[in-house]
């Protein structure tokens, strides 16, 4: 029971959480939001967007089959974005995607590698793993995840601490609010919500949908 009222009052905040967002002018980006895997060629027929968490396991589930589907295609054929959406129930959720633009920063190359790290080593930052520790010592794990691409801890470390990343990361989850994704993974297929879509897809399941569009 008690779980229960936990989980309403969560839903309840991200609830009144989307709708200031989508009634609230989301600041304009100098650039479109998110991160284009491998080169994804902006008039490829297919367009699929994939808002994610770093630190949600049915996102980490999703992450090699929706990859598989972007190279299986190629980057003329499909176009794959990744929209980061922190969710709030996720406690280090929002510092996850706030490293991401620190990599982008230090090397914009890496970015897709990096987010390939943060998932793989994903059980370090759930709640119960982390109750115990404060915000530093988060940004420490996080930062210390970096010697696995031999990115120096100080480039992720500095970069937690900078006003223009946690700026980026706020307007992608405001982003993703005006899109009324409410959970994670949530995928758009050319503009489009695809509400069947879910993070146990296969490879074939995916196949089913974008090869009519392709005839």
């Amino acid at each position: 029971m008690e779980r229960d009222r936990f989980a309403f009052a969560w839903h309840l905040l991200l609830s009144a959480a989307l709708i200031s967002a989508v009634r609230s002018q989301i600041p304009l980006p100098k650039h479109p939001l998110g991160f284009v895997y491998h080169g994804g060629e902006s008039s490829a027929p297919i367009h699929l967007t994939a808002f994610v968490d770093l630190t949600c396991p049915d996102s980490k589930q999703a992450w090699p089959t929706v990859k598989k589907i972007a190279d299986m295609y190629g980057p003329k054929v499909v176009q794959f974005t990744l929209q980061l959406f922190p969710l709030p129930y996720h406690t280090n959720a929002f510092i996850a995607a706030q490293s991401v633009y620190a990599v982008e920063a230090f090397n914009s190359s890496l970015v897709i590698s990096w987010m390939d790290v943060i998932f793989d080593n994903q059980e370090q930052l759930y709640n119960f793993q982390t109750m115990d520790k404060d915000r530093y010592d988060v940004i420490n794990i996080i930062s210390d995840l970096g010697s696995k691409l031999k990115i120096d801890k100080s480039v992720i470390k500095d970069g937690l601490s900078n006003t223009k990343f946690d700026e980026s990361a706020r307007i992608s989850w405001k982003h993703g609010c005006s899109r009324t994704v409410s959970g994670t993974p949530f995928f758009f297929i050319n503009d489009i919500f695809v509400s069947e879509a879910s993070a146990s897809w296969t490879v074939e399941d995916w196949k089913k949908l974008i090869d009519p569009l392709l005839k």
